[in-house]
């Protein structure tokens, strides 16, 4: 029997810098329906253009994945390791 999605409390993904790691996170802590996939970067050659669509579109492909799991309202988390400036923008 499936579990009820109202569990989970929140997409949660970890942007490396080789890897994006996904996963549900429910109201327990526990991190489920875990997925790793290689992104694309500057070292494989790769512009600023075709790495943010891809990426996005692993994020989407991940969500549509876990539909069933997961309300269409549960917020969508992500970490990455920076670095920031000191306004707090993304470098």
């Amino acid at each position: 029997m499936k579990q009820p999605y109202t569990r989970v409390q929140a997409l949660v993904f970890d942007l490396g810098g080789t890897y994006l790691r996904c996963g549900l996170w429910d109201y327990s802590g526990r991190i489920s329906s875990l997925r790793r996939m290689k992104i694309e970067n500057f070292l494989n050659g790769r512009g600023l253009s075709a790495i943010w669509n891809s990426l996005f579109s692993q994020i989407e492909d991940y969500h549509i994945s876990v539909a069933d799991l997961a309300p269409v309202e549960a917020p969508i988390i992500v970490s990455f390791p920076g670095p920031i400036q000191n306004r707090r923008q993304i470098l």
